[in-house]
């Protein structure tokens, strides 16, 4: 059974988007590339993507990616996280955003619900470089 997380004001506002994702294929097509890059004023500690594809059925996924349970230094601002999703550009109905953020200045950004969840996710870690 999964506990119930309450919804989390976010401390940035909505817009302007600290955090913005992208995706591109390779030279041949046959993989897709997804980039996150930190706008905001500090590191970037950790992250939520929300994905939907052909993959997953139209299904909404959720794929955190932090810095802190990773043991990794965080994403200073103006720097991306990158991924080879592994996927052919000819998966139909790629989708990707990010629904939620945590920055090393104790900030945050996001759908409340979602950065709930991101927070949770995390638990008590508490790595230096995040």
């Amino acid at each position: 059974m999964t506990a119930v997380v309450s919804d989390v004001q976010p401390s940035l506002p909505d817009k302007p988007q600290p955090v913005n994702v992208s995706f591109n294929s390779s030279a041949s097509g046959s993989a897709v590339f997804i980039y996150v890059t930190n706008h905001g004023r500090a590191p970037l500690s950790a992250f939520m993507l929300l994905w939907r594809s052909s993959q997953t059925n139209g299904k909404l996924k959720d794929v955190y990616v932090d810095a802190c349970l990773d043991h990794m230094p965080a994403w200073q601002p103006g720097h991306q996280w990158a991924k080879d999703l592994g996927l052919p550009i000819a998966n139909v109905g790629l989708q990707v955003q990010v629904g939620a953020a945590l920055f090393s200045d104790g900030s945050t950004w996001g759908d409340p619900h979602r950065l709930a969840k991101l927070i949770q996710h995390r638990g008590n870690c508490k790595w230096p470089g995040a």
